[in-house]
């Protein structure tokens, strides 16, 4: 849990909480975990047959990063883009 936790605050730089308030802590905290975990369980483990937790957490925030402008084309643009992303995701799992 703590290495999984130290992926989400490290990778995507939320090692700083940026809420003042008891219930405001709760709910950036909260919000860390369920980004985590959609990024962990995305289509392309499905799609590509590949267990989510062999999909690298750091990897796959880099891969968005870099689709993140290809996807702003066209609607059928973008469809092949994302699919071009969910191959790239799961072309190197983590062993």
């Amino acid at each position: 849990m703590e290495l999984n936790f130290r992926d989400i605050t490290t990778t995507l730089g939320l090692d700083v909480l940026r809420t003042r308030t008891p219930a405001m802590i709760a709910k950036e905290i909260h919000l860390q975990a369920i980004a985590y975990n959609l990024v962990r369980l995305l289509e392309a483990a499905r799609q590509h047959d590949v267990a989510p937790m062999r999909l690298s957490f750091q990897g796959t925030i880099s891969t968005l990063r870099a689709f993140a402008h290809l996807l702003s084309g066209s609607a059928r643009e973008a469809n092949q883009r994302f699919e071009d992303l969910l191959l790239a995701l799961a072309a190197d799992p983590v062993p």
